[in-house]
Parts: C-alpha cells; sequence; structure tokens
C-alpha cells in the first residue's frame, strides 16, 4: 500500500432490510491529491475502502434508498466513519410557504426557511421526519397540526450525522387568531 493511503470503513445500513448489500460508496475528489476511489458494502453493512490522503466528498447510494452526501472530508490516515442509515421513504425537498398535509412515508428536507401563512395550515402526520439542511426556521402564522405518539414521534432534527445544537434555527410561532 502506498505511503499516503489509508483505509477507511463503516457501516451503513439500509432501512427497512436485513440485507444491506449493494450500497455503492463513492469518495468523489476535491483537492488536486485526491484520487476516485468506491466500494461496495456487503451483506452486514460493513465496508473498508483503500483511499489516497486528499480532500473528498463521500456518497452513499443505492437505487430505491435516499442518496446521502457528505461533503468537504479531508483523509490523511485510517479512518471509521459513523454508522449511516439510508431510508427507502422518498424524499421531499421544500422551501418557502407551506401548507396541505405532510405524511409519514415520506422523508421532508428542509433547503431554507419555511412558513406557514395566516389563513393557511400544515397537518404533520404522526411518524414523519422533517430534516433541516442548514440553520433554517419553521416560522409559523397560520395553523401547524403536529400531534405525534410515543411509539410514532414526529422528528424534527438536522440532517447531520454528528446532530449538535444551532444546526438548525428552530420553530417560532407568532402571535395569530389560528391554533397550533
Amino acid at each position: 500500500m502506498e505511503s499516503n493511503a489509508f483505509i477507511v470503513q463503516g457501516i451503513a445500513l439500509l432501512s427497512p432490510a436485513s440485507d444491506h448489500s449493494g450500497v455503492t460508496i463513492s469518495f468523489i475528489p476535491k483537492s488536486q491529491s485526491a484520487l476516485a476511489a468506491s466500494g461496495v458494502i456487503i451483506a452486514d453493512g460493513s465496508f473498508s475502502v483503500t483511499v489516497v490522503a486528499g480532500l473528498y466528498d463521500i456518497k452513499y447510494s443505492k437505487t430505491g434508498y435516499q442518496e446521502l452526501l457528505f461533503v468537504d472530508q479531508f483523509i490523511n490516515t485510517d479512518l471509521t466513519l459513523n454508522q449511516i442509515i439510508l431510508s427507502s421513504k422518498p424524499v421531499v425537498h421544500v422551501s418557502g410557504n407551506v401548507q396541505g398535509n405532510w405524511l409519514n412515508t415520506n422523508t421532508y428536507m428542509i433547503d431554507g426557511n419555511i412558513s406557514i401563512p395566516i389563513g393557511s395550515e400544515l397537518v404533520i402526520e404522526k411518524g414523519t421526519t422533517i430534516q433541516f439542511s442548514g440553520f433554517y426556521q419553521l416560522d409559523i402564522s397560520g395553523k401547524l397540526t403536529a400531534i405525534g405518539t410515543e411509539e410514532e414521534r414526529i422528528i424534527f432534527t438536522t440532517n447531520k450525522t454528528n446532530k449538535a445544537r444551532g444546526d438548525w434555527a428552530g420553530i417560532f410561532v407568532r402571535t395569530t387568531t389560528d391554533t397550533t
């Protein structure tokens, strides 16, 4: 193995599935020293790929599942990546004014600030996941109905693998005659 080549390993799981094989992990070069590399995950979800030192975008993909992309990952040592889960739920990208029904069969990716205007209503079904892709907020001037259960929670979160306070701006309820 070259002295500037390193082993990158980890686990990539499919949800729902028990056989996690067939996921492709691609290392997309972002610096002059980086060289394209890829590997395929085996049934237990594990992978190990030899990668030359450099800056990469790392993409996990499999037909029928959400694609995950992690940008600007610098590799200069052997590395174990955080475990990831690819979902078979379709991703709906959202920004701007919202209303209507959000279903738990989708994952909603918030790509900009969103708002429920006065006179509009957004109903979020129990078991729905809402992920913020940046420091965006939900502004409520209309009506929001979001009633989850202990078993089927409604989850507002970031799309980052290493979640931290401040990854997204929050939910703001404005003074309104509608109820939330």
